[in-house]
């Protein structure tokens, strides 16, 4: 009698599927070296000037080159460019304009700022043409992800900050303007605007700060078109400028990621946070970690780094109390 043992067939990933696995990869690879070697060179000059110049004035980033470590790194990622490249010309400026971010900050307010006339490239360097030993390789399995790519900056000449609208010709509106929110200047606000206490650790570290509804939380300024709102202002790299809306509707409060931001963020059992979609905000509050894109399946945005992933814990302020004239009324009936 002949006994046939049928292998099991190992289950593969579609090659399509694999591909979109590989620039999801690489696009976190590159961002993450030009992020550390960006901010390498801001933390190396910035020393030389004083802080008022350096809060008026920013760096343009000339050159950003990206170096494989190994063989085949090199050679997945020649192949990669080449051939979509082969079907659009613009495939690979696509590609970083898409991973860089605009500006780059040190928490001493060095500022470096990605132009148009910045060269990006990939070049070989000296690691590129080796192959990792049998030893080595098998380090970095059990270590699991590796670093793949190492990056050369190139900044140039310190140049002062653009006036805001500097280079439009269109009229300046009369527009009521948004108030940032902030532990000294918070005022009481008057009406039926549920108070909020936003706890926020980002690049300047823990702050708490005391807000009324509506609100903006994001980097930077916000877009002149939203009145009437105050803003909650996060400073980390990985937020975008209008991240996070908070609204009050029958009196109940919601948040909601906008159309417009760029990226996501992760709440507890929520996981991540998908954009126009309404989030209540109850006496437990709500907490999210900003900086997940929004294309990438598992958890990108890291708690541990605050100046990277800002995280904010969003409450009901304490005395938020409602007076006995605004509660509802209940009749009082004997038991």
């Amino acid at each position: 009698m002949k006994f046939i043992f049928s292998k099991k067939k190992e289950t593969e990933i579609p090659k399509e599927k694999s591909t979109d696995l590989f620039a999801d990869s690489l696009a976190l690879d590159f961002k993450r070296v030009a992020i550390e070697e960006i901010l390498n060179q801001l933390h190396a000059t910035e020393g030389k000037y004083l802080s008022s110049i350096l809060n008026s004035s920013y760096f343009p980033i000339d050159l950003i080159t990206f170096h494989p470590l190994d063989k085949a790194t090199a050679l997945e990622t020649e192949e990669f460019f080449r051939i979509h490249t082969e079907i659009n010309t613009g495939f690979e400026d696509s590609f970083f304009s898409g991973i860089l971010l605009k500006d780059y900050q040190t928490n001493h307010g060095a500022k470096a700022k990605l132009t148009k006339d910045c060269s990006i490239s990939i070049q070989p360097g000296m690691n590129s043409l080796d192959d990792p030993t049998s030893e080595e390789a098998y380090q970095i399995s059990l270590r699991g992800n590796r670093k793949k790519f190492s990056a050369t900056v190139k900044l140039g000449t310190l140049k002062p900050n653009e006036a805001p609208g500097a280079g439009t010709s269109s009229p300046i509106k009369n527009e009521p303007a948004i108030q940032a929110a902030s532990t000294s200047s918070f005022q009481p606000t008057s009406g039926n605007q549920t108070q909020l206490a936003i706890q926020i650790s980002d690049a300047n570290g823990e702050r708490q700060v005391i807000c009324s509804t509506p609100l903006i939380v994001g980097r930077d300024a916000p877009s002149a078109e939203i009145q009437n709102m105050e803003k909650v202002n996060v400073s980390a790299m990985y937020i975008s400028r209008n991240q996070l809306n908070i609204f009050e509707l029958n009196n109940i409060i919601y948040a909601f990621i906008p159309k417009d931001a760029k990226l996501s963020g992760v709440s507890g059992r929520r996981g991540i946070l998908k954009n126009m979609r309404l989030y209540e905000i109850n006496d437990e509050g709500l907490q999210i970690t900003f900086g997940q894109p929004f294309d990438i399946a598992h958890t990108v945005a890291d708690p541990s780094s605050p100046n990277l992933y800002p995280t904010i814990h969003i409450k009901l302020a304490k005395n938020q109390n409602k007076s006995a004239s605004d509660q509802t009324p209940i009749p009082g009936v004997r038991k």
